[in-house]
């Protein structure tokens, strides 16, 4: 690796080391279960800013290396877990325009001496591909946090409809566009 490669990959560790640590605060106030509709609509809207400002899609090993950098910085978190992990690269990847989904399973099949035969696992799956988290193959998917993205024809619909509508003054035509199935 080159010394300019070296010092982008300290560069990011030291800039996402905040947002591994805000996100194990977060997960410490608020487990992820009653917490996962918030995780998803903050995906969405950075997501969404993202494509608002036309951000250039990142290459491959642009993506890679924001999850290495991740996990790096996840060393020098205490308790920072698959899922602080997880849930910190979804947001480095949201804010950069990738769209990308945090898979959370469980291993049924754990050992059986265990007080609890219970085991889960949180990981990242980006274009196919497990980014953080891997491998997988033990692991049954439970819950899928991802962003929910509107198509850019459906935006451009919607926006030409907004435009070219005005308030009807039928009550009936008020309930029949607000119909969320047009």
């Amino acid at each position: 690796m080159s010394l300019r490669g070296a010092l982008e990959d300290a560069r990011l560790t030291l800039l996402f080391w905040p947002l591994v640590a805000r996100t194990r605060w977060r997960l410490w106030r608020v487990p992820v279960a009653s917490s996962s509709a918030a995780w998803r609509e903050r995906a969405t809207r950075e997501l969404e800013a993202a494509h608002a400002r036309n951000a250039e899609p990142l290459v491959p090993f642009e993506v890679w290396r924001r999850a290495h950098a991740i996990r790096r910085a996840a060393r020098f978190v205490p308790a920072a877990s698959c899922l602080t992990q997880a849930l910190s690269l979804q947001t480095v990847l949201s804010r950069s325009g990738e769209n990308c989904a945090i898979i959370l399973g469980v291993d049924t099949h754990s050992n059986p001496n265990a007080r609890l035969n219970f085991e889960a696992h949180a990981w990242i799956e980006w274009q196919g591909r497990v980014l953080i988290g891997g491998p997988i193959e033990r692991w049954k998917p439970l819950l899928t946090i991802a962003p929910v993205v509107q198509t850019e024809v459906r935006k451009a619909a919607n926006s030409k409809e907004l435009e070219s509508k005005s308030l009807p003054t039928d009550p009936t035509t008020l309930l029949n566009a607000s119909s969320p199935l047009r």
